[in-house]
């Protein structure tokens, strides 16, 4: 089946973030939009102490299963909503040191990966500092926030307490009217 609708997902292992995602699935999801999960895995600081070598290796195991545990929780998501894996689901993850996962770098990984998938739409969770109307808030150092404000294709953004809001500019309109329930 042909992809009528590209859909970024900013998944990180933050309840908001997982939630945003399953009420994207829940409300708005069709079998012929393409679902790209992407998630930035951040490696452990490295340990300090006495026993820092058995600590790291730790460390590096639940980093590992964390990731695991996040694309199985996905998939499982996507296929209790009735969207099919095999055709139009990816799920992605790029690893990147403790010291290479500053704000700024997250949001410009999101972006890139937006325009390298022809993303027609980003959908990701504001955290505890994002907002409804980001470009209110253009000072904001929330991932969201500038994520929203920076991107030019249409967003699905919500808050912790389960507002949404959608913010897409005027060539957009066709692709939002299909989108509400």
């Amino acid at each position: 089946m042909a992809q009528t609708m590209r859909m970024c997902i900013a998944l990180d292992h933050s309840d908001s973030s997982f939630e945003t995602f399953q009420f994207y699935l829940d409300k708005f999801d069709r079998q012929d939009y393409g679902i790209f999960v992407y998630h930035i895995a951040v490696k452990p600081s490295p340990a300090t102490g006495h026993s820092r070598g058995k600590k790291d290796q730790e460390n590096k195991a639940n980093f590992e299963q964390g990731i695991e545990d996040l694309e199985a929780r996905a998939k499982a998501a996507v296929k209790a909503s009735g969207h099919g894996i095999a055709q139009n689901y990816q799920f992605e993850h790029i690893v990147r040191d403790h010291d290479q996962a500053k704000p700024y770098q997250v949001v410009n990984m999101i972006l890139a990966e937006i325009t390298n998938k022809k993303c027609d739409m980003i959908v990701i969770g504001s955290g505890n500092h994002g907002h409804l109307v980001p470009e209110e808030h253009k000072r904001s150092l929330a991932i969201s926030d500038q994520v929203v404000n920076k991107t030019k294709v249409i967003s699905l953004v919500m808050t912790p307490d389960k507002q949404t809001n959608f913010i897409y500019g005027p060539s957009h309109q066709q692709h939002v009217a299909r989108l509400k329930p």
